[in-house]
């Protein structure tokens, strides 16, 4: 396999007891079918081990940016790669694709990435407030070179004004025939996962809101929006129990963790996140019901779009490649968790005579839940999960969408899509698991759980009730009887 010149393979922390730097690179270079394992450079920051040859191979490796067709000092083309913001406002890094950057000029966007509210106009103008370099910490410089990567401020206050491929022009070249570069970007803002999120407090969901809207400003990845406002009537609202709350879009797993403890670290709310949903394609099929004539595919993010029971379509669910690194002994344990998960066209590969590597396809709904977890457990925490997009990246498969109710009414937030086979296993895990955390009542709950037009499962949660038995506590008569009864309000069966 041949890899491009400027990729750099480097071993971290070689100074730790437990390091094999010399095992680990004869097992990379044969995993990646190297030729040279001395091309692998050793480094440990905390001794300063091989700091300089990195650096230098990097100089050396990585080509300098290539000029533009019309490339001079006086045209400005700097591209936006990141941004994020502070007390001072958004701050942006860009990097100088071509002339000179420097504070006082007047810059215009060029082409902002994803952006089609018509938030940034190209002949609305910017003055440039402040340029300098991140070392990691920023220094102002106050003029950034062909190039040089830094940061700029220039007065915006969101930070999803400057998405990443966001070109910045001068403002008196806006309208002028010049050469916009189509550089490539990464969809980093596209969301996976989707999860309602509500506050535990009855009363506390303009304080969640607000505060999901000031973390929106440091982690552009969240997409937000409300199921319902406060005071509205509806299934969508999370039902009486859960109540108003948010729609979040996340790239991933750990993103929802972060953003669970960034809530609970930065503002101290502690919320209710309903388990992560991914997007499915949904291909109506033409039919008598419906009179259509031809087929059409529409992507549901949302499951109370779900298309209801009794309409004729087919399901494809998102696949992904998952690649776990675990050792040898958990074979047997890695390989049953794919195949109970739903994992097909599976391939092992032994990394080392300690090491075995597992390729598999996997549906990602069944990935976010608890895969990782379970991973975990099954290998004694020595297992390692990676995910890649899987070509094709869906599947038809045959899902089910379960509804749960609470007395008859449905709550949208707590519904999921499984695979039909185990539907009815499912939802009664569900529904237990709701009569064990849901509080008791004055009146009798009942929880079902709803499939293909059928209950599926359901449990009931007794309401509390008046001891008509005792009385300024004593019991009131006797005998067997009367204790029996006794004995069945308090102990019921």
């Amino acid at each position: 396999m041949e890899y491009p010149p400027e990729l750099i393979l480097a071993l971290t922390k070689i100074d730790l007891d437990a390091a094999r730097p010399i095992h680990v690179a004869l097992s990379v270079s044969e995993w990646l079918s190297l030729d040279d394992p001395d091309s692998i450079i050793p480094t440990s920051a905390r001794s300063r081990i091989g700091i300089a040859e990195l650096l230098d191979a990097v100089c050396r490796r990585v080509p300098p940016p290539r000029p533009l067709a019309d490339d001079n000092d006086d045209i400005l083309r700097a591209q936006v790669v990141d941004s994020w913001y502070d007390t001072r406002g958004v701050n942006c890094v860009v990097q100088i694709v071509s002339g000179s950057l420097s504070e006082g000029d007047r810059i215009s966007i060029a082409r902002s990435v994803g952006s089609s509210d018509g938030s940034n106009k190209p002949d609305q103008s910017f003055s440039v407030q402040e340029v300098g370099l991140v070392l990691p910490k920023t220094l102002r410089t106050e003029k950034l070179l062909r190039g040089q990567m830094g940061y700029v401020r220039f007065g915006l206050r969101d930070p999803r004004q400057a998405d990443p491929g966001t070109i910045l022009i001068f403002h008196k070249d806006v309208g002028k025939d010049i050469v916009i570069p189509a550089l490539a970007v990464s969809d980093q803002s596209k969301s996976v996962l989707y999860a309602s999120v509500h506050p535990e407090e009855e009363d506390g969901f303009e304080e969640l809101s607000e505060a999901v809207e000031r973390l929106a400003l440091n982690d552009k990845g969240l997409e937000v929006s409300r199921t319902a406002d406060v005071g509205s009537s509806g299934s969508e609202t999370g039902g009486p129990f859960l109540g108003p709350g948010l729609r979040v879009g996340f790239q991933g797993l750990l993103h929802v963790e972060v953003f669970q403890q960034r809530l609970l670290d930065e503002f101290g709310i502690e919320a209710v996140v309903t388990p992560p949903k991914v997007p499915y394609h949904i291909t109506y099929l033409p039919a008598k019901q419906n009179n259509l004539k031809e087929s059409y595919t529409e992507i549901i993010e949302d499951l109370k779009n779900w298309p209801s029971f009794g309409r004729k379509f087919t399901v494809h669910e998102p696949i992904v490649q998952v690649r776990i690194m675990a050792p040898t002994e958990y074979t047997g344990a890695v390989m049953e968790l794919i195949t109970n998960k739903r994992g097909f066209d599976l391939a092992t590969n032994p990394l080392d005579e300690e090491t075995w590597i597992f390729e598999a396809k996997m549906p990602w709904a069944e990935v976010v839940i608890d895969f990782h977890d379970m991973l975990k457990n099954a290998t004694a925490g020595y297992g390692s999960l990676d995910t890649f997009e899987a070509d094709p990246p869906i599947k038809e498969a045959k899902l089910s969408k379960v509804d749960i109710f609470l007395n008859e009414d449905p709550v949208d937030p707590l519904s999921f899509v499984c695979h039909t086979p185990r539907a009815q296993a499912e939802a009664r895990v569900v529904c237990k698991k709701l009569q064990q955390v849901l509080p008791r009542q004055q009146f009798v709950v009942v929880i079902q759980a709803k499939a293909d037009g059928k209950i599926i499962a359901s449990e009931r949660i007794k309401a509390y009730r008046k001891d008509v038995l005792v009385k300024s506590g004593k019991m009131v008569g006797g005998g067997v009887r009367t204790i029996g009864l006794n004995e069945y309000q308090h102990h019921p069966p």
